[in-house]
């Protein structure tokens, strides 16, 4: 229930006799007779006051000159009148009304304070990124924004009333304003959802398409809506750039090693809009800039009505905000509507307003997002949303289509004895070789140029000028030859990583003119994996990388021609193949890659959300 809080009409009678209460208050506190008993009388501090200590802003001794605005802290009950001398003062301090419609704080109802001239609603507001805004009550950080009439300690003598605001964390979620239980006997809410896959380093468009409207998504409007005098075929339009899109820590806009391995949403400024569009052309006399209070254009905007009640040029339009106030918006103004903290939200700028041809047939009404979330704790990563303003649209990172998962390793300095293709006659005793395996016993993780099936490739040099290819015999577990890599500096296939449906090329490139090479993960997507290859003094392979050092990181493993030998930290590659702690390995001179199941169509699960 609405309470109201009067500023206390104060009269100074001064040498009148006070008969009988002075106000209702009397009689409800029960006292026979009432009166405000004043300190200062005639100019002077009143002795009886002094001495009960009662006088609000008394600071000297009785006898002490004051003015007539000092009066009692307290109010003095007396059965009798009381009588002063014959001087009459009026003294009036300003009205001040204060209002809360769910009656103070009330965290279950949504209420609002009208002060001053000013209407304060309650709301819910996200204060994290990347979701910092207004929000639907689905998420941890959703905080309910309490509004309350205020009457601070310094002020309660004066009837002073200020606006009071909490923060709360509502048990269970917030919602439109108010604390909501997150189970409800009323009909639950089904969304509706759009789910598509799309490829990393790929815009959202590439799956949803530039455009979403009723057509794809049934979710959104398309009907008829009032434009000053006639109806018109209006619907509403999601638009989806290429600045937002799945991406990894290698392929974002700015490459960095604290992504990890995730996978995630990358937002650039003005990369997303929502526009409210009128499929037919709006009528001479229905434009925008002729509509008024009493003819409004009415369309629900972003899930909420939203009432046009004119334009002032092509790109700036008054709305009747929900309080019963106009206000002015311009194309680039922050979009604020249903927001009660209006100068956070136009400080933070984060939806602006796209308007455009509002005095013409085809004006553009929409809001565009001003924001670039491109850190690795700003990003939209698995299990979390992008909002659009009221969280009227969502757009939801689910996970990764592929879940399988197998080790492979490069590893140098893995001394065995060699075979020839056939026959038990060895070629090399503890040769030393670079070692490429795949983790397990399926006898299957690597397919060689001759097309043997085998968990274990090696690469050997003798000091000559090519360099020697073995694989693993599965059938009598002898590493046997298989082919040889010429030293001119050409690269050749050597055989494939397999696993599930990805089969991976592997190139092996030598040069002996400089005793130098590199293997190649061929990627199928994306950027290949290099990694760079020696021989050392004795023309042996005894260490991975440019030079054998474990403080020396530079170009030992390349993404395409992105050196990140000293990430220190896991990173994922277009392809979505995991490569693990390039520095953390080094120094061991061996490299950890996990390749999924399907390299060549790993995609990401994304849902648009209504």
């Amino acid at each position: 229930m609405p309470f109201l809080i009067v500023a206390v009409l104060i009269v100074a009678v001064v040498g009148l006799v006070a008969f009988g209460p002075m106000s209702d208050e009397s009689s409800l506190l029960g006292y026979p007779r009432i009166a405000h008993k004043y300190c200062c009388v005639g100019g002077v501090y009143n002795a009886k006051c002094v001495s009960a200590s009662i006088c609000k802003r008394y600071r000297g001794t009785s006898g002490a000159t004051c003015t007539s605005d000092t009066y009692c802290k307290q109010l003095i009950t007396t059965t009798t009148p009381i009588i002063t001398t014959t001087t009459t003062t009026t003294t009036t301090t300003p009205l001040i009304t204060c209002t809360d419609s769910d009656g103070g704080r009330n965290y279950n109802v949504r209420g609002t304070v009208f002060l001053n001239g000013q209407n304060y609603t309650d709301f819910c507001w996200n204060y994290n990124q990347p979701n910092y805004g207004s929000c639907f009550g689905i998420d941890d950080n959703c905080t309910l924004v309490e509004h309350y009439c205020s009457l601070a300690p310094t002020n309660q003598y004066t009837n002073q009333y200020t606006l009071g605001k909490e923060k709360y964390v509502c048990p269970e979620s917030c919602r439109d304003g108010a604390c909501v239980a997150t189970t409800t006997t009323t009909t639950p809410y089904f969304p509706q959802v759009k789910t598509e896959n799309v490829h990393l380093d790929s815009p959202l468009s590439s799956a949803f398409g530039s455009i979403i409207s009723h057509i794809g998504f049934r979710a959104l409007f398309n009907g008829t809506v009032p434009v000053v005098n006639n109806p018109y075929l209006a619907s509403e339009k999601l638009f989806l750039y290429d600045g937002i899109a799945v991406e990894t820590g290698l392929t974002s806009s700015s490459p960095d090693e604290d992504f990890k391995s995730d996978a995630f949403i990358e937002v650039n400024s003005h990369s997303i809009a929502y526009h409210f569009s009128f499929e037919t052309p709006l009528g001479y006399g229905d434009y925008i800039s002729n509509a008024t209070m009493s003819n409004p254009a009415v369309i629900k905007f972003l899930g909420r009505d939203l009432k046009i009640v004119g334009a002032y040029d092509s790109d700036s339009m008054r709305i009747l905000e929900p309080q019963g106030t106009v206000d002015t918006v311009n194309n680039g103004d922050a979009y604020c509507i249903g927001e009660v903290d209006i100068p956070t939200c136009e400080d933070a700028e984060i939806w602006l307003w796209d308007l455009g041809g509002l005095n013409g047939p085809t004006p553009k009404i929409g809001v565009v997002y001003n924001r670039l979330l491109d850190e690795a704790d700003e990003v939209i990563k698995v299990g979390q949303e992008f909002r659009l303003p009221h969280s009227y649209l969502r757009v939801r990172l689910d996970n990764y289509t592929v879940q399988d998962y197998k080790k492979y390793t490069v590893e140098a300095d893995e001394v065995v004895d060699l075979y020839p293709a056939t026959g038990s006659t060895i070629l090399a005793s503890t040769a030393h070789t670079l070692h490429l395996f795949g983790e397990g016993s399926s006898k299957d993780s690597i397919e060689d140029s001759g097309s043997h099936d085998t968990d274990d490739l090696y690469l050997y040099n003798n000091g000559t000028t090519n360099v020697h290819v073995f694989y693993k015999d599965s059938s009598d577990n002898k590493i046997r030859y298989v082919a040889t890599v010429p030293g001119t500096g050409a690269s050749m296939g050597v055989g494939y990583f397999t696993y599930q449906d990805t089969r991976l090329p592997l190139l092996v490139e030598w040069d002996a003119a400089i005793g130098e090479g590199n293997i190649t993960l061929d990627a199928t997507t994306g950027d290949d994996l290099i990694i760079n290859i020696e021989k050392d003094g004795s023309g042996l392979f005894s260490y991975l990388g440019e030079t054998d050092s474990d403080t020396t990181y530079a170009n030992d493993l390349l993404y395409g021609t992105r050196d990140i030998s000293g990430w220190e930290e896991d990173t994922r590659a277009e392809n979505g193949i995991i490569i693990y702690d390039p520095r953390a390995h080094l120094p061991g001179d061996y490299f950890e890659f996990y390749i999924p199941g399907n390299e060549y169509n790993f995609t990401m699960q994304v849902s648009l959300i209504r």
